[in-house]
């Protein structure tokens, strides 16, 4: 290869180079600027907007807010009452152990973004799906309380007393496994 052709190839790698600088420049500039991610829109609810609650615990509760006429009374397990926008918005603004533990389901996800409940409802089972918690194979329940937090733990316990109670619960296989994984004594609920 004589001089003329090395040139003439240095050149050509020199070309190519620039050329790939530019569609990378270009690609760049073409590049749309990244948009900061827009907040999710919270809907606005009505205070005297009525929304489904589920009681979430074994035994009855009044719940009643300072400065609100409405009292509402949860008999039992998976009891259905609608209460007030207002009175839960009251009891998310002074972070109410019943909301916190929790000892009520808010069955809307709207409410429960509006009332910034949503990080802690992520790791809550719904009602539908505690009806039929029992109904699972043994792994599967295994899986669920190993997954659950200690409040998601303390509601499952509550909800099999309730079924042991009710006579609705009574595989023994399922009852012993919940007394080990619980360290609760299920056995003596029958």
């Amino acid at each position: 290869m004589n001089e003329k052709d090395k040139v003439i190839l240095e050149d050509e790698d020199i070309i190519k180079k620039t050329e790939t600088k530019l569609k990378k420049t270009k690609t760049k500039a073409k590049a749309k600027p990244k948009k900061a991610k827009a907040k999710p829109v919270i809907k606005k609810f009505d205070k005297n907007e009525y929304v489904t609650v589920f009681g979430y615990f074994n035994g009855s509760l009044n719940l009643k807010v300072q400065n609100e006429n409405d009292t509402y009374v949860f008999e039992g397990f998976l009891d259905e009452q609608q209460v007030r926008y207002g009175v839960l918005q009251a009891l998310a603004r002074r972070r109410d152990k019943v909301l916190s533990i929790p000892r009520i389901y808010i069955a809307d996800e709207e409410v429960v973004k509006a009332l910034r409940l949503d990080r802690m409802y992520k790791d809550l089972l719904n009602p539908i799906e505690l009806e039929v918690i029992f109904k699972k194979s043994v792994e599967e329940i295994v899986d669920i309380i190993d997954k659950a937090d200690r409040n998601m733990k303390s509601i499952i316990t509550d909800l099999a007393i309730s079924k042991i109670k009710d006579k609705t619960l009574e595989n023994y296989t399922v009852i012993k496994i919940l007394s080990e994984k619980l360290n609760f004594h299920l056995e003596s609920e029958m």
